[in-house]
């Protein structure tokens, strides 16, 4: 994933590293940076952003909070200005809030497309995506920003109102792009009362496609089922950035921000938002223990220490060392989670460099040692060791004038008899390889 550095920069009043020494922090705390290009007069790194922690940190918003963490640095997030002006609303349904847990939606009315500011169409080159129009690069601007990917429709073109559920089977879509798709009742889809609007979470359809005459929009940002926008990715064969952060667990709570802060970067003549959010995701306890956490790593963190790592990730420290975990940091949900982040934070490398203790290793057994030796010595006298069956049968307890224990449920009736000797069958071995070999040297221990 690509960040800017300049942009990273613009969260903080106090100077970043370098890009390298900044790389470095990460790779050493939470995560590697595969390269570090120069673009113009910024930088932008290529950071491997995990995938449990895609959910936070694929966007700037999280790395930035990151840098935050590891450095020490107070951090300052854009400011949001609302005003909602408009009553007109339009009807939002969800089918099954299994598959799209939120839906906010922002109407804006009399809208301007046109070019990007310069300093807006320059973000976006550096983090590789091209500018189309004021709007829609409002929308990645701030996909960037928070993680969360939004899309635009023309309200003029929607009929009646916007239904979240599965397609039917056979129902079409034509994409933006203009490649049309068969769908089934396994694909989530945005709809209107006549047709599929935009396969959810991947890419918008050309019926409320944006055009330079639009002037009325309606702005989405949702929250889809991660695993059913992965499968519907794969089975199209379409990515998209929308589609790589939808595949993983985005925070619910995050739709609302996130359609707030294109507002603030919309000028509106008129708008009004609407947000169907009924299964809520609300924040999860989790008890830690320090002693465990010490325990585990190897190290002794005081609790202070471990009440500070934690406080400055998000999480609330609550009596009792209870840890009250916030809704973005889906990756947390068993007290080793924490452990690690305690860890990490604190950092591997203060970890003292220690052999792990071994106990000394078991003796061998007297009696197997005298085997083995016995076997050895009996190779080297030219011997070939056979296993015989521990198991005779009426023949061999006849010929030899044996005393035997019958078996109550043998395998065959050849091999009834425990047997209490190995000569019998050692003898048979030797009959048997005497038609073929002049000279036999066979031994079995028993």
């Amino acid at each position: 994933m690509i960040f800017s550095y300049n942009w990273l920069q613009s969260y903080f009043t106090e100077k970043l590293p370098t890009p390298e020494k900044l790389a470095e922090v990460l790779t050493m705390h939470s995560f590697e940076n595969e390269y570090i290009e120069k673009k113009g007069s910024d930088y932008i790194l290529s950071i491997d952003v995990l995938p449990d922690r895609a959910g936070d940190c694929f966007s700037h918003n999280g790395i930035a909070k990151e840098i935050s963490v590891l450095l020490n640095k107070k951090i300052i997030y854009p400011k949001i200005k609302t005003k909602e002006t408009l009553k007109d609303s339009i009807p939002v349904k969800i089918e099954n809030s299994d598959d799209c847990l939120r839906y906010t939606a922002l109407i804006i009315k009399n809208v301007k497309i046109e070019e990007s500011p310069k300093w807006l169409k320059e973000k976006l080159e550096v983090c590789g995506i091209n500018s189309i129009n004021n709007i829609v690069d409002i929308t990645n601007y701030v996909m960037l920003e928070t993680g969360q990917p939004l899309h635009v429709f023309d309200d003029d073109k929607i009929s009646g109102g916007i239904i979240i559920r599965r397609a039917k089977k056979g129902e079409k879509i034509s994409l933006l792009g203009g490649k049309e798709y068969v769908l089934d009742e396994n694909i989530l889809i945005i709809a209107d009362e006549e047709a599929p609007l935009a396969i959810a979470g991947i890419k918008g359809g050309k019926k409320a496609e944006i055009t330079n005459e639009t002037k009325n929009i309606v702005l989405e940002s949702a929250n889809f089922n991660h695993k059913l926008i992965s499968t519907t990715a794969r089975r199209l064969n379409i990515r998209t950035d929308a589609s790589l952060r939808f595949e993983q667990k985005i925070d619910p709570n995050l739709t609302s921000y996130a359609i707030d802060r294109a507002a603030s970067l919309i000028d509106l003549p008129s708008s009004t938002k609407i947000d169907v959010y009924k299964k809520k995701l609300k924040p999860w306890n989790i008890k830690i223990n320090i002693d465990e956490i010490n325990k585990t790593l190897g190290i002794d963190i005081p609790q202070k220490e471990v009440e500070r790592i934690l406080k400055s990730l998000g999480f609330v420290v609550k009596e009792n060392m209870v840890v009250e975990v916030p809704t973005y940091r889906q990756d947390i949900t068993i007290p080793e989670n924490i452990t690690e982040e305690v860890g990490r934070i604190y950092g591997y490398d203060k970890i003292p460099l220690t052999l792990p203790h071994f106990s000394e290793p078991a003796k061998m057994n007297d009696d197997i040692f005298w085997q083995n030796k016995t076997k050895d010595i009996m190779k080297e006298l030219g011997y070939s060791e056979v296993y015989g069956y521990s198991f005779i049968g009426d023949q061999e307890k006849e010929d030899f004038n044996l005393t035997v224990r019958e078996i109550n449920n043998p395998v065959s009736s050849y091999y009834k008899y425990l047997r209490p000797t190995i000569i019998p069958q050692l003898i048979n071995f030797t009959k048997e390889n005497l038609k073929y070999f002049d000279k036999v040297k066979i031994f079995e221990l028993g």
